[in-house]
């Protein structure tokens, strides 16, 4: 059985780095923009972070990472980052 979508809520930066995607690089935003819709679909179908990311999760998209939490009891999802693999990780664990 397949349960209501998530709904997805943008936080910090993110909303600006979707725009500024959308206008400069449109591939590469149609690729995130499809991952979004997976997440909202089932956001747990992607990996779960390790210590000290413990409850985040990431999603791949080209080679950057949509960096997410779930709230199981409103069925939101937060979106926090977009950013290249290799500095994704940076931000949250420093």
């Amino acid at each position: 059985m397949i349960g209501l979508p998530y709904e997805i809520n943008f936080e910090g930066r993110v909303n600006k780095t979707l725009k500024k995607m959308a206008k400069k690089d449109k591939a590469r935003y149609e690729i995130v923009s499809k991952r979004l819709e997976e997440i909202e679909e089932d956001p747990t179908r992607f990996k779960p972070l390790r210590a000290p990311l413990s409850n985040h999760w990431r999603a791949p998209a080209d080679n950057l990472v949509i960096l997410y939490v779930i709230d199981e009891n409103s069925k939101k999802v937060f979106i926090y980052d977009i950013a290249h693999h290799d500095k994704a990780y940076l931000k949250r664990s420093g």
